[in-house]
């Protein structure tokens, strides 16, 4: 997981627009909203990965290596071989 600090231009602005004062159901409100769009970015982010791994195995046995594959066996083999840090 990536350390580097983000910018959080809505936050930024609700803390603004409640001049540091906000309701608890405000807090609530932002909060919800939040945990709604990060369970949605998990959820593509599941599908994605199944997506990878699906890739990943259509193309990894497609060539053996040897100097005269083809240009798709190549490709195959360059596929796998980036996919392969999504490999359990």
């Amino acid at each position: 997981m990536s350390t580097t600090q983000r910018p959080t231009p809505e936050t930024d602005a609700f803390v603004r627009d409640y001049d540091f004062q906000p309701t608890p159901t405000d807090c609530l409100r932002l909060a919800s909203r939040f945990e709604h769009e990060r369970d949605e970015a998990r959820e593509e982010n599941e599908a994605m990965r199944e997506a990878i791994k699906d890739i990943y195995y259509l193309t990894e046995g497609c060539a053996d290596g040897a100097p005269d594959a083809s240009a798709h066996d190549k490709l195959c083999n360059e596929i796998a071989d980036k996919l392969k840090l999504f490999q359990p």
